[in-house]
């Protein structure tokens, strides 16, 4: 596994990518992304559909986000896993080939299998201050995701 910013991204092309916001491309909450990680979405979306997702209800904030790495953001009425979020994309997209990059299995694997995507899993991004309800969630995650590797055939899981 590695970060979003250090992902091979020239193995993605004329795919609708999901990517989520908090750990995957700016620590929790923040709506500051690196130079680095503007600089990998820009070279995504010069050949995919990428659309933001978060599960922050702020939608001021997810649209701040979305602005400042150059994609859309998604309104997403439901959150995910709900696989209603694909309701909020563009039709002229729903027929490409799906990808969820994200770094929670639970929430993100789980919107990937829902909606007949393929989920990479990235090394979550953190600051080291988030609240304890956010740490017991990466807890949680990271005894999900071990679980779900577990329970693979032969070891091919993507998470």
């Amino acid at each position: 596994m590695s970060f979003f910013s250090e992902m091979d991204l020239a193995r993605f092309k004329e795919n609708l990518i999901f990517l989520d916001a908090d750990g995957a491309v700016v620590m929790d909450g923040s709506v500051e992304p690196t130079a680095e990680v503007v600089a990998c979405v820009e070279k995504l979306a010069s050949n995919n559909k990428v659309y933001l997702s978060s599960n922050k209800r702020d939608l001021n904030r997810n649209q701040a986000l979305a602005k400042r790495l150059g994609i859309e953001c998604l309104a997403m009425k439901v959150k995910k896993p709900d696989p209603r979020i694909l309701e909020e994309v563009a039709v002229e997209f729903l027929g490409r080939s799906r990808v969820v990059i994200g770094d929670k299995a639970w929430k993100d694997g789980r919107f990937a299998r829902n909606i007949g995507a393929d989920f990479v899993k990235v090394d979550r991004l953190r600051s080291g201050k988030e609240s304890i309800l956010v740490r017991l969630t990466y807890l949680f995650d990271d005894f999900y995701a071990a679980c779900a590797r577990g329970l693979q055939s032969g070891g091919r899981s993507k998470i």
